[in-house]
């Protein structure tokens, strides 16, 4: 008789700042970087079974089923007696910038393998995922959590550049940089009406805006090694709000902002009126956030008047996250 096992896994979305060499500047393409939330989580329940079924108790649209649905196949093959019965019951927002899609596929396939006893590396999980093909943060987080960087992907035949869910075979993004979220950190998640790309859209919005000058390639990288990454490690949030700024005045990050609604853009301005808070736009948004100190009310009040100005959706204010998924 066959031993039924329970594996569930928690996993966390996570903030895009910035991809770095989208213009053939460097040896290495895409790389980025990247905080995690500790809210808003995606959760995935696995029983060992004898067919493999997935059933959705959360809204899950139909590009996340076929990556989870590709991510399984891959499985299967090497492990073809991995099947069980896979319960989503909770799904971060999708397409706004939280990553949801990686966080899915990567919380089913250790929750397969933990309730089928598997022992998947996690490498052997990163690639199954078929994830990373562009930014290396989420599939990384996902294990380590805190803020990270990227080291992108070999430029050795690779051609055009591309969202990941339009790229093949391709190395996994290493982590070249990791520390911990200062505890004092509050990042305000604020959803204005704003465009949604992603698919065909997000396709050509990468054809279109690429390559990127070498010089705001070079400007992007330094801007995040001696700016961003020193702002985390020391906790220096003025020096976050002053990077977060200029990364969004050049690069990859200057286009997606200047292709998101005025909406988005408007948000963004008043909240850079401000000295208190570090705001950025999430991977291609329209998802802003908008760092502060903890114990800050007068930021807390004044996100809660802007959104019931009908400015914006607020979505949460939660701490960064120092840990990778949860399972049991």
């Amino acid at each position: 008789m066959m031993r039924h096992s329970l594996g569930r896994v928690i996993s966390y979305p996570r903030l895009h700042a910035c991809l770095f060499d989208l213009g053939n500047a460097t040896p290495r393409r895409n790389g980025g970087a990247g905080f995690t939330l500790a809210g808003l989580p995606t959760v995935v329940e696995a029983h060992q079974s004898e067919r493999m079924a997935v059933s959705y108790f959360a809204n899950v649209d139909r590009p996340a089923r076929m990556a989870l649905s590709h991510a399984i196949q891959r499985l299967a093959k090497i492990r073809p007696g991995a099947v069980a019965l896979l319960r989503v019951t909770e799904v971060s927002r999708q397409h706004i910038g939280l990553g949801s899609k990686t966080a899915l596929v990567l919380g089913a396939l250790k929750a397969i393998d933990l309730a089928c006893d598997l022992r998947l590396a996690q490498h052997d999980l990163q690639v199954l995922s078929g994830r990373g093909g562009t930014s290396g943060i989420g599939i990384n987080t996902f294990f380590n959590g805190g803020f990270l960087i990227d080291g992108g992907h070999s430029s050795k035949g690779h051609s055009g550049f591309l969202p990941s869910r339009f790229r093949r075979r391709f190395d996994i993004p290493p982590v070249i940089h990791s520390s911990s979220i200062p505890d004092n950190w509050r990042f305000h998640l604020l959803l204005p009406s704003g465009k949604y790309v992603h698919g065909a859209q997000e396709y050509d919005f990468f054809k279109r805006n690429t390559p990127i000058p070498a010089q705001e390639v070079f400007q992007t990288i330094a801007l995040a090694y001696h700016g961003l990454a020193p702002a985390v490690v020391t906790n220096d949030l003025r020096l976050l709000r002053d990077i977060l700024t200029s990364l969004h005045r050049i690069g990859f990050k200057r286009r997606e902002l200047r292709g998101q609604s005025a909406s988005v853009n408007l948000v963004i301005r008043r909240l850079r009126q401000r000295n208190d808070c570090a705001v950025g736009l999430s991977s291609m948004g329209p998802l802003v956030y908008a760092v502060a100190e903890a114990d800050n009310r007068y930021f807390s009040r004044f996100v809660e008047s802007l959104c019931q100005d009908g400015a914006a959706e607020m979505l949460g204010s939660v701490a960064g996250r120092n840990l990778g998924h949860e399972s049991y």
